[in-house]
């Protein structure tokens, strides 16, 4: 029954194909020859001026590619240069502490990519002697290498014909193929990938992956795309449909899960309580102290003076909001002039131990500590006086 099932939805795709291709005017043998050498042709002619493209290193690529994950192009050009400064060789990766990779990476956001990034140094240096491995199927193996990560690499690095399916290419061929599935799904994720493997038997498959990126970056972008200007209009189902919008189909998202919170800006003398966070969001990053809820004045006194502090001066502080990609925090936040109570913390520098608590001046936090865009608005009140 499967394979009776598997033979019809080929057969089926393979009708929708041939309508697809009279409708366009062209064949098999000319779409598989002609698009490749489109979008080649273009990428050669326009390609973007960008560092990871000034080499094949694949140690280069991987970088910015994981960069590259949810984050804009022109701000990760900074952070890469800094970071190869920094940790030029695997090895320099595999060994940094994670507390200064993280303030390499202050900024970015998605620190879990920063932490897989390491990981993923390490089992190179473990598994594969410091060598990336060539194949896409080898790349497969590192930690926080996926398929699109591990095509980018293979591709443009060592020249397999392995397509990086990333959004731009996923919103591109959609509208290709006029795609009425689901691309957030695993078969239609497969499919697209097929076709595109087709697509790209002639040529440099790491110049076509890059050319891809590029027309669904500049040109097929996600409203009002510039298909007068797209080299492979005349392969493009959607466009001859005139449903370019309509494509990609995608689930519905989830909304995000509103959190409110209250933040603590404590200052002891010239220096801020910090907490390195133990929790999976933020996980590995100093940030202010939270308590759950908006919190009124007089229930932060109290929360406070329970952690063993004396408070001399106590505000209001700013508000803010950020935008993690399942959860929304909603922020406001108290600035209070501390000292010690007693003697259950040693105020001075960490706390029972370990290195959880720390105080630290803003000359401090600036150039050691790691502290993510959530509390940036904070930051802001560092030099503020009572």
């Amino acid at each position: 029954m499967e394979q009776i099932r598997a033979h019809h939805e080929s057969g089926k795709r393979a009708s929708q194909e041939i309508d697809r291709r009279e409708l366009l005017g062209i064949s098999e043998a000319q779409e598989q020859a002609g698009f490749a050498a489109a979008v080649l042709e273009h990428y050669r002619q326009h390609k973007r001026d960008l560092p990871w493209r000034r080499d094949k290193d694949p140690y280069h690529i991987w970088v910015s590619e994981i960069m590259l994950q949810q984050t804009r192009v022109q701000a990760v050009i900074p952070y890469y240069e800094r970071f190869l400064e920094e940790l030029p060789s695997v090895n320099d990766l595999a060994e940094v502490s994670m507390d200064n990779l993280n303030k390499l990476w202050e900024g970015l956001g998605y620190y879990s990519r920063a932490r897989n990034l390491r990981s993923g140094a390490q089992y190179v240096m473990e598994h594969f002697g410091g060598e990336i491995p060539r194949t896409s199927q080898e790349l497969l193996k590192i930690p926080g290498i996926g398929p699109y990560t591990a095509g980018a690499i293979s591709s443009i690095a060592f020249g397999e014909v392995q397509p990086a399916i990333d959004g731009n290419l996923l919103r591109v061929m959609s509208r290709i193929l006029s795609f009425d599935e689901s691309i957030d799904t695993v078969k239609g994720k497969r499919q697209i990938c097929e076709e595109t493997r087709w697509r790209m038997t002639s040529g440099d498959p790491g110049d076509f992956n890059q050319g891809m990126m590029d027309i669904g970056a500049t040109i097929c972008s996600v409203r009002d795309p510039k298909c007068s200007f797209c080299p492979i209009v005349s392969f493009c189902f959607a466009h001859a449909l005139g449903r370019e919008e309509s494509y990609p189909i995608r689930k519905p998202k989830a909304g995000r899960r509103i959190e409110d919170k209250t933040v603590l800006l404590l200052r002891y003398g010239a220096e801020w309580r910090l907490e390195k966070r133990l929790e999976p969001l933020l996980n590995g990053l100093y940030g202010f102290p939270i308590l759950e809820g908006h919190l009124s004045k007089e229930m932060v006194r109290n929360a406070v003076e329970q952690m063993g502090y004396q408070i001399r001066n106590m505000k209001k502080g700013p508000s803010g909001k950020h935008i993690f990609s399942h959860i929304e925090w909603h922020m406001q936040s108290f600035i209070m002039e501390v000292e010690a109570s007693l003697v259950s913390e040693d105020i001075s520098g960490y706390f029972s131990g370990e290195e959880q608590v720390v105080f630290a001046s803003k000359e401090r936090i600036e150039r050691e500590l790691s502290i993510p865009s959530a509390f940036q608005v904070f930051r802001e009140v560092l030099d503020e006086e009572f």
